[in-house]
């Protein structure tokens, strides 16, 4: 399974859990939208024109939300401006979830924004039920990163705090 498809599928599973059960509900973000910050990015998806700031910064803050972007290598949005969001208090309560193209750069920024981690390796996902482990730990991890990277040649790895 590529990133991407896994991320959809994370999403996908997500999804079937908060309403089934109530959990977090996954906000898919475009990576590649033309918009000056992450925050404004998750604005435009929860259809924030509709929404006061008050209510997104109560649904950030509540931990009801899952981050899910792919691309972000691919997007106009720096590192920095990445790792930035992660350490910032809108995103202290919400599991992240992202994948990108390798970058050393996107790598050191998001594993100084994060302060520990562990290595999974996604072709190891085969099933659904190994699917739905993984999406209860990447629900657990609020307030975390969960970079994606796939290297030409390399096994996709899978990174998230513990």
């Amino acid at each position: 399974m590529g990133k991407s498809a896994l991320l959809r599928q994370l999403a996908l599973t997500l999804g079937a859990a908060f309403h089934r059960d109530g959990k977090a509900l996954p906000i898919c973000v475009s990576a590649t939208a033309s918009s000056a910050s992450v925050m404004s990015r998750i604005e435009q998806a929860l259809g924030s024109e509709t929404l006061p700031r008050s209510h997104v910064e109560a649904l950030l803050g509540g931990g009801d939300l899952i981050l899910i972007a792919d691309g972000i290598t691919e997007g106009d949005l720096r590192p920095d401006q990445w790792a930035d969001f992660v350490r910032s208090a809108e995103a202290a309560a919400m599991p992240i979830v992202v994948a990108g193209r390798p970058s050393r750069r996107y790598r050191r920024e998001l594993f100084a924004a994060t302060p520990s981690g562990v290595i999974v390796r996604p072709d190891a996902i085969v099933s659904d039920r190994d699917l739905l482990e993984f999406a209860k730990v990447a629900s657990a991890c609020a307030g975390a990163c969960v970079p994606l990277a796939h290297g030409l040649g390399l096994d996709m790895r899978l990174v998230f705090p513990y």
